[in-house]
Formats: structure tokens, C-alpha cells, sequence
């Protein structure tokens, strides 16, 4: 199922921001971030010369990580985490569908 509003995504709008780069996007931030969604709240850290320099590098800016904060986590996580029941703490939602992180 497409949630309504991902085919927006198609890079004829938007700035030409497709679903793959918000993926993309949010998968780079998880693994600078040791793969994890713990610091995912974490600005980009701009007082850094290497991230400043990775900048340079990076042709596609929607790419960079700490520019989109989705929580990654596998299907797997998700149904094992709500499986057991659904988080009441409005904390715990920061990082839907993925589990708080530990």
C-alpha cells in the first residue's frame, strides 16, 4: 500500500526530491549515526570540517546525513515491537514505526 502523497515524490516537484532520495536521505543519517536511531534528533553537526567538506561532495543535498530524520529499522523490528503491544509513552512515537531505541 502507497501512502497518499508518496507519488508527489516523483521529481517533478519539490525540488526534484524524489522517494529515493528522502530514503536515501534517512538511511545516510542512520548509518552516520552508527546505525542507529538513537541521535537521529541530532542536528547535522556544521561546526565539523569533515562534515562541512563532505558537503563539497555530495551532489545530491537531500542526500546528506542529518538532513532527514526518519527512523530506519527492519520489518522484522517493527512487528516484533508492536506485537507486544502498542508504546503509550508519546516518547516512544518520536521514533514510529521503529522501536525506542535502547
Amino acid at each position: 500500500m502507497i501512502r497518499p502523497g508518496i507519488a508527489e515524490f516523483d521529481g517533478s516537484d519539490w525540488g526534484n526530491l524524489t522517494l529515493a532520495n528522502i530514503i536515501m536521505g534517512a538511511v545516510n543519517t542512520w548509518d552516520a549515526n552508527g546505525q542507529s536511531n538513537a541521535a537521529w534528533k541530532k542536528p547535522p553537526a556544521f561546526d565539523d570540517i569533515d562534515y562541512i567538506k563532505s558537503l563539497a561532495d555530495t551532489a545530491d543535498m537531500s542526500q546528506l546525513n542529518g538532513l532527514i530524520q526518519i527512523p530506519v529499522c527492519s520489518a522484522e523490528e517493527i512487528y516484533n515491537f508492536f506485537s507486544e503491544q502498542m508504546p503509550e509513552d508519546p516518547d516512544a512515537l518520536a521514533y514510529f514505526p521503529c522501536p525506542v531505541p535502547a
